[in-house]
């Protein structure tokens, strides 16, 4: 097989077609990218140069470096919604804390090798369904948000061959809900108060659907991959019950990713952390194309995900943050991920990523901790799958994989978590 380049390579594997090689993705999203101090510790055992700039403040997701990029082979370059005026001009309500477009605060936490932003205010905590009337919700028509948006994204699609992720930026249901209500009163609201709920999830969905009309009426001829994104899972399961996730969130998502197929070509790329396989079957009848970011240590089986779904969604990512890339030797990494390659060949439709946007890797104060994450990059440059691969016995999972269902790519906050409930053996 000819070399293809990076866009033909990922719009193959994302229509479950064999490409030349896994497609590799790090720093096309907010979802594989990599926290502030990681990266500054990256760039220097790389010897690049710069100031860092934040992607996403919350997360502290850096915007990785073109030159970064270039140097590690990414397929994937990211067209993002541009930040609301009104919230570049937000004044904090005290010294280390900030609120967002939504209204919600965050206060600064540090730790030993950096900080973070933790939730710390919810502006919906004591409200009525009535309440939401009088909300002071963003502005979906915030001229600022497409700012050069469409400028940008055509001059990516025709001076580059990079596949193109378009991030509206404003693409949340789930999240949303608890960080305007708080978590344990969203909780309980799902049991106590479904009316809210749904009340709720009326006025969010009318803004993404707002937003992303405008964001795809910018770059929706450009892009490839359109992404949303919900943390709606732990460690261990979703945080709702299936049952509850199909009467109150399905029909939401439903009806948004039905919107965004009615406008751009792109398949639509869904994030969320945790074991979101007891409702991957909802997420895919819902319109999910490509799943992120297969956190493989809650995720469990990986040889029964591709059985299930690989016909039908697109795996993107799957290479362990909480356990090998921390705590593995470069020597062990690359067999490792070697191993999680070969999980995937006969179903069709991956790309390799990290599992999750790294901070506990990358928070490593001497350089030479990244020679493991750059043992895993180098390897999948190097790695070219064939139609029939040999059988990996003492890999990841020990099963065989297709490079048409599996996409690599980084992910941002790995923080280590407990112990996947089942035998897991990476580190022997």
């Amino acid at each position: 097989m000819s070399e293809m380049t990076s866009r033909e390579r990922v719009v193959a594997t994302i229509n479950h077609h064999e490409p030349d090689r896994v497609p590799f993705d790090f720093g096309g999203s907010v979802s594989t990218s990599i926290v502030v101090e990681g990266y500054d510790r990256l760039k220097a055992y790389l010897g690049i140069d710069g100031p860092t700039v934040e992607m996403q403040k919350t997360f502290r997701v850096a915007r990785v470096d073109e030159a970064v990029m270039e140097r590690l082979g990414s397929d994937c370059r990211a067209v993002r919604l541009k930040p609301a005026a009104e919230v570049e001009s937000a004044v904090p309500a005290e010294p280390g804390t900030f609120t967002d477009l939504w209204g919600v605060t965050w206060r600064r936490q540090d730790y030993d090798h950096g900080y973070y932003w933790e939730m710390a205010g919810h502006p919906l905590s004591d409200a009525s369904i009535d309440d939401l009337a009088t909300f002071r919700w963003p502005d979906p028509n915030d001229p600022g948000l497409t700012v050069s948006l469409a400028e940008e994204a055509r001059t990516l699609y025709e001076d580059t061959n990079y596949a193109i992720i378009g991030d509206p930026g404003i693409k949340s249901l789930w999240e949303i809900s608890y960080l305007l209500r708080g978590l344990e009163r969203m909780l309980m609201d799902l049991v106590l108060d479904p009316a809210f709920v749904r009340g709720l999830l009326d006025r969010l969905l009318a803004i993404n659907i707002a937003v992303a009309g405008r964001f795809l009426d910018a770059v929706g001829p450009y892009i490839q991959v359109f992404r949303a994104a919900d943390d709606l899972a732990t460690q261990r399961a979703p945080l709702m019950s299936p049952d509850t996730f199909r009467l109150l969130y399905k029909p939401y998502y439903r009806r948004y990713f039905d919107f965004v197929r009615s406008r751009t070509d792109a398949k639509i790329f869904f994030h969320s952390c945790g074991n979101v396989a007891p409702i991957l079957d909802d997420l895919v009848d819902a319109g999910v194309d490509i799943i992120n970011p297969v956190q493989v240590s809650a995720m469990g089986d990986t040889e029964e995900l591709k059985r299930r779904f690989g016909e039908r969604v697109v795996f993107w990512g799957a290479v362990d943050t909480q356990r090998v890339l921390p705590y593995g030797s470069p020597d062990l990494v690359r067999p490792r991920l070697a191993g999680a390659s070969m999980t995937w060949p006969q179903a069709a439709g991956t790309s390799p990523a990290r599992c999750t946007t790294s901070s506990r890797t990358c928070r490593r104060r001497t350089s030479w901790r990244w020679r493991r994450p750059c043992a895993s990059w180098g390897g999948i440059r190097q790695h070219r799958w064939k139609r029939s691969p040999p059988r990996h016995r003492e890999g990841l999972y020990g099963c065989e994989c297709d490079c048409r269902v599996w996409i690599l790519s980084a992910h941002r906050h790995c923080t280590g978590g407990e112990a996947a409930p089942r035998p897991y053996h990476v580190l022997d």
